[in-house]
């Protein structure tokens, strides 16, 4: 099933969709941007009438743990970038470099 990412953290994640899974309903989880890819498994602890609260249990591989940190680090400096525009251009540099290097430690590209 294809849904929308709302939320994700280490831990778990929200997702929009029309879709009903019970609670405690075993479900794998991937996670792409760009090069970026997470493969991970996860349990429903929460349905409402928008979409499923995911709690992440583990992934296919430590690899998959990385590029899941690579990921939420690109997608929180891409929404730094987009909210706080008016901010010097070494903050966004120092953010870029720290997209950077999280994404060499995981192998994706950015």
């Amino acid at each position: 099933m294809l849904a929308q990412l709302h939320n994700i953290s280490l831990s778990g994640s929200y997702v929009h969709t029309p879709q009903s899974l019970a609670e405690h309903t075993r479900v794998r989880v991937i996670v792409q941007t760009g090069s970026c890819k997470a493969d991970l498994w996860g349990v429903i602890r929460r349905q409402d009438q928008d979409g499923l609260g995911i709690q992440f249990t583990n992934g296919t591989t430590v690899e998959d743990w990385k590029s899941l940190e690579a990921i939420i680090e690109q997608l929180e400096a891409r929404r730094a970038v987009t909210t706080a525009a008016k901010h010097s251009s070494a903050t966004v540099a120092d953010r870029h470099s720290n997209r950077q290097n999280s994404a060499y430690r995981s192998g994706c590209q950015l």
